[in-house]
């Protein structure tokens, strides 16, 4: 690729390139020009000085500077960037697919040359340092314990026909995730969305649950918080029943179970994210559970093995049936088989592992067990 300096104008709480490019926190957009080996933040005088102290860059770029150029500009954040851009030389940019249609068209209209990356900016990213790494396994742990928490409330909860109650009332979905909430928020840890799906909510994976909590039902847990101090999340998937689980929910946990450790032992260096999608799909097979459109809905296992998980919750690497990625030393991905049936249940079981030369270190802590009596 030719050399082009990386633009981002954007937050970096909710840019994961421009934090991961930076290190420093700022709500507002910025910003952020990459030309070899300088970098340029630039800020408003309310995050100047903070921004000399925190940001990873060469110069922090104050607005306040140009002020006298900007008076009477209509578009003064269009015209602030073309003014640092030709003082820098900078003809050439790189820019993300999420990168704003507006400064897209005006500084195409204005002769600059731009190429747009698909994914991250950082090819780098999808390696994480030993420091990464610790984020991500001490969100895991707050996970762990978010999940217990939850559990301790199943454990309490009686039996009433097909539902549960729990301190006189009956049990719901809401409930069990402000539990799951209000433990990660002590921990400065936060979850735009948590799964907790029960009966026959578990057949759609990305159902989030709502309503009552049914008994000897699946019930599934997705928990995938993330870290206020290091921005970095956590991904992880129980599948349990309160009371006694069906035969057929036996069945099928016990096969995701063995379909999961499958995937986890194939992790290492060198191996290809496909094949151990592949082996999965086919072991599902070999026991019978058979992935298509059943009754007009797809069902059985019709979704991606895993993913990248990091500043993102979603990130490169894919372990899919649609690319062919090669697990490399230092990744962070999830393994997630899940077995989905309408009229029986859904069971889905996820753990974050981190990859190394010849295996893997398993960075999710919560236990595998199915029924709470």
């Amino acid at each position: 690729m030719e050399n082009r300096a990386v633009l981002i104008i954007d937050s970096s709480e909710r840019n994961s390139d421009l934090y991961y490019a930076t290190n420093f926190k700022v709500p507002d957009p910025v910003m952020y020009i990459e030309n070899g080996s300088e970098s340029f933040l630039v800020l408003n005088d309310l995050e100047v000085d903070r921004g000399k102290k925190e940001a990873n860059v060469t110069e922090v770029i104050a607005v306040s500077k140009y002020a006298e150029k900007l008076k009477y500009a209509k578009d003064k954040n269009f015209l602030l960037l073309d003014i640092i851009l030709k003082e820098k030389e900078i003809t050439k940019l790189l820019v993300s697919e999420n990168f704003g249609a507006y400064y897209y068209k005006k500084l195409v209209n204005n002769g600059y040359d731009i190429e747009i990356k698909r994914g991250s900016l950082y090819d780098s990213r999808i390696i994480k340092s030993q420091e990464e790494k610790n984020h991500i396994l001490n969100v895991m742990k707050d996970v762990d314990n978010g999940f217990r928490e939850a559990v301790k409330v199943l454990k309490d909860s009686k039996i009433e026909g097909e539902f549960l109650k729990y301190n006189g009332e009956l049990l719901t979905s809401e409930y069990l995730k402000k539990v799951i909430n209000v433990y990660l928020m002590g921990k400065n840890t936060i979850s735009h969305s948590i799964i907790v799906a029960s009966g026959n909510q578990t057949v759609d994976p990305h159902n989030d649950g709502s309503g009552y909590i049914y008994a000897n039902e699946p019930i599934i847990f997705d928990i995938f918080p993330q870290s206020l101090d290091t921005l970095y999340f956590g991904d992880q998937t129980r599948t349990v029943v309160k009371g006694k689980a069906s035969k057929e929910i036996k069945e099928i946990w016990n096969t995701v179970f063995e379909g999961q450790k499958l995937g986890i032992e194939m992790l290492k260096d060198g191996v290809d994210g496909f094949d151990i999608h592949n082996n999965i799909l086919n072991y599902f097979n070999s026991k019978g559970y058979k992935t298509g459109l059943i009754n007009g809905r797809m069902q059985g296992f019709f979704h991606g093995t895993g993913h990248g998980v990091g500043l993102d919750i979603h990130e490169a690497p894919r372990i899919n049936k649609q690319a062919h990625n090669i697990l490399k030393e230092g990744m962070v991905v999830t393994v997630e088989p899940g077995l989905y049936y309408e009229g029986i249940g859904g069971v889905r079981i996820e753990d974050t592992l981190f990859v190394t030369r010849n295996g893997y270190e398993n960075l999710s802590v919560s236990e595998k067990f199915l029924e709470i009596d």
